[in-house]
Parts: structure tokens; sequence; C-alpha cells
């Protein structure tokens, strides 16, 4: 069995952990836990998200049979109609806004302007809000200006692969020293960001391949596994992220490597993949995409219910340093209300999953296969 039809299942699961997590620290509840300093610093998840799509996109498409059009075809139809079904969901928000706005004046700041300005709408089309000096990377949906980033580092993989190997990891070792050592200074600082984190992940699968024929104990990769997850649980509370490249990086390579050797005739992955690749988490995983491009959007929504809360005594809102607060004064309460926004967040996911996401895919499939 080749090594591109393994499925490195504990990797999915670590994508779903990091959307859940990226959600819980939008959300801005007092006495919840997404106060506890982990959460606070879960946008150092995005990054992991970098590391895992460049050992993920080497890990499938590094192979002679490469094809840039097919390649394209296919992360196309993976990312881009859910990006832009929420893009036109937050224009169509922001519409309403405009319409409240100008006829009963319910806002303080008027729709359409500054990061989401109408200036601010074709690079967002086009995925470049990550990479002019002029534009807003958080503009319309926050969590997109990744997918900005991601888009192009997926058009400069696809152009490395029409050079020979050595060269190709050469280039990704530059890139990623470049980005780390702040040398690259004609770009936004987002996409230095996502070549530092996308090419060390294309690195690690080149180290993956030399590994992937030598299996370790399970017992010693179970220790190895525990490590890395209390190194990087302990680097994203302290909010090191100078130091999340090297973590992130190890965290992939070991649970790629588990996974493989779990889901080969090694048979031998570390316990805690046995775990990740259970069916909750497995869940998790597939629903990533649609949780981490939507949340904003839903949480955007239930952004209402502060209000109603307030007006019959429950809860009570405050600003801190320019982040909306909720304050039940319970925090059984406030992790109730936490788990309910995750739950309807969740819920929106599978929704976009099952009815565009995976249709789409599955669209690009066929697509591919009409032109092979």
């Amino acid at each position: 069995m080749g090594i591109k039809n393994i499925h490195l299942g504990a990797l999915d699961s670590f994508r779903g952990i990091a959307a859940i997590s990226v959600v819980i620290f939008h959300l801005s509840i007092s006495s919840a836990v997404s106060e506890w300093d982990f959460f606070r610093h879960s946008s150092l998840f995005v990054p992991f998200f970098f590391v895992l799509s460049g050992f993920v996109i080497a890990y499938v498409y590094d192979k002679a049979t490469f094809n840039f059009k097919r390649f394209m075809i296919a992360r196309g139809f993976r990312i881009l109609p859910l990006y832009y079904l929420m893009l036109l969901a937050f224009l169509i928000l922001e519409y309403l806004k405009y319409v409240l706005y100008s006829q009963l004046g319910v806002f303080n700041n008027p729709p359409f302007s500054e990061k989401n300005g109408i200036d601010q709408i074709l690079p967002s089309c086009l995925l470049l809000q990550s990479w002019l000096p002029w534009t807003y990377p958080l503009s319309f949906n926050n969590p997109a200006w990744s997918l900005s980033v991601e888009w192009y580092l997926y058009i400069f993989f696809g152009i490395l692969m029409f050079i020979p190997k050595f060269a190709r990891y050469a280039i990704m070792l530059l890139g990623a020293s470049f980005a780390y050592f702040h040398l690259i200074g004609f770009v936004r600082g987002e996409g230095v960001s996502g070549i530092l984190y996308f090419c060390s992940g294309a690195l690690v699968y080149w180290v993956f391949t030399l590994c992937k024929t030598k299996p370790l104990s399970p017992l010693l990769l179970t220790i190895l596994e525990a490590l890395i997850i209390i190194a990087s649980v302990y680097i994203i509370t302290s909010g090191q992220g100078q130091y999340a490249v090297f973590v992130f990086s190890g965290l992939v390579l070991i649970f790629g490597l588990s996974s493989y050797w779990k889901n080969t005739a090694y048979k031998g992955g570390g316990g805690i993949t046995y775990i990740l690749e259970t069916r909750v988490f497995i869940f998790l995983g597939t629903l990533s995409y649609s949780i981490y491009i939507s949340h904003a959007f839903v949480i955007g929504i239930l952004g209402v219910l502060p209000r109603f809360f307030v007006k019959y005594g429950y809860a009570q809102t405050y600003f801190v340093n320019e982040r909306f607060y909720i304050d039940f004064g319970n925090p059984l309460l406030a992790n109730l209300y936490l788990l309910a926004n995750l739950c309807v967040v969740v819920a929106f996911a599978y929704l976009l999953h099952k009815y565009i996401e995976k249709p789409c895919i599955a669209f690009g499939k066929n697509l591919i296969n009409k032109h092979t």
C-alpha cells in the first residue's frame, strides 16, 4: 500500500480540536473557560493550520504524477465554495446593518466603512486581503484572512512542483528562514506568517519520509506524543508564538508518523493517536473547515442574545480592551452559554459540510476525472 493511500486520522482530529479552540477564542464570556489563558491565546492555532496544511499538501501531492491544473481544481472546490458563501453572507449582513443604520440609526459606526468598506470587497473576492498593503486582512469574515494566505501558498507549492525535489525543499527552507527572521518585507505580516508555517509543514513532510520506515515502539511513541502535547499546551497558554513553529512542526511530525504506523502493516501507533482516531474527534476533524470559516458569522448572529439577557436582568455587558463581554455572574450559566454557542456553531457547520462542502468536493473530483 502506498503512502498516499494512508489516511492520517490523528492530524484531522487535531484540525477539529484547533477549530473548536479558535471558536472559543472568539467568545468573550466572563467566568467561562473561554477566559483560560489557553483559549485566550488560541489564535495561535491558525499558524498550526498552516503547518498542517503544508504537511498534508506535500503528503498528498508531492509525487511524480503531479498535475497543476488538477491540483488547483481540487483545492479550489475544497475551499472556495464555502469561502464565497460566507463572504456573501457577511455582505448581506452588512447591507442589512446599512439599512438599519440609515433608517433607524441603531449602529454607532456606519456600515460599509473602514475595514468593511466598499473598497475591501474586490480584494476579498480575489483573496488578496492578507497580501496587499492597503487592505484589511480582517475585513468582513475575519477568519477568512488565513484562506487568503493559503490560496496563494497553494499556487506557490504548485509552481515549485515543476522544479527538482532538492531545489523545491531548498526554496521551502529559505522561505521559512527568511520569514522567521523577518527578511521578507514586500508582503503583509499575515502573508509572511503563512510562508513561515506552510513551508515548515512541507519540510516536516520531508523529515516524515525519512522516518516512516523506522517505527518506534508504541510505549516510546506514546511518551513522545504526551511530551509534544504538553509542550504545545505550554506554548499556547503562555502565548510564546516565537516558538510555535518548532512545537507545531514536532506535533505534526510525531502524530503524522504515529497515525501512519497505526494504519499500516506496522500496527504500532501511540496511545494518544488511538484516542484521537475515535469517532468524536474524527467527526470534529471532518467539520473543521466548515466550523472555522462559518463560526464568526454564527457568533455574530448569536450576538443579539446578550441584549435580551441584559433587558431581563440575567446578565450585564461591558467592554475590556475593545472586546465585548457578557457576564452572567455565575460560572455555570457562563459555561452553559458557551456550550450553547458551540453546539449551534457545530450544527451549522454540519449543514454546510453536508449540503455544500461535500457536494462541491465531489463535483471537483468528477471534473478532474473527466479531464484525466
